[in-house]
């Protein structure tokens, strides 16, 4: 689970307490209180990755790696056995 801070830092775990609290003096004077919900690290990763995508190194990689694959349960008696012994 994150949360985010008024400080701008994004606290993971199960942490009740802004990490910035921990450091200095200076961070201890501010005011820290959590101004986001608290999120799954889940939700999180599955929204950087679709903003992100795929470079054109990545998809020219799943292109070629991709390319010719046949599923066991398409293949017929020949490439099974074939499959089978490679």
């Amino acid at each position: 689970m994150t949360w985010l801070c008024s400080c701008g830092i994004l606290n993971g775990g199960t942490n009740q307490y802004c990490a910035a609290l921990k450091t200095t003096a200076s961070e201890k004077s501010k005011t820290h209180e959590q101004v986001s919900v608290n999120s799954p690290d889940w939700v999180m990763a599955a929204l950087a990755a679709k903003e992100v995508g795929m470079t054109p190194q990545e998809e020219l990689f799943a292109k070629f790696y991709n390319h010719e694959k046949v599923l066991v349960k398409d293949m017929n008696h020949i490439q099974l056995r074939e499959h089978k012994r490679g």
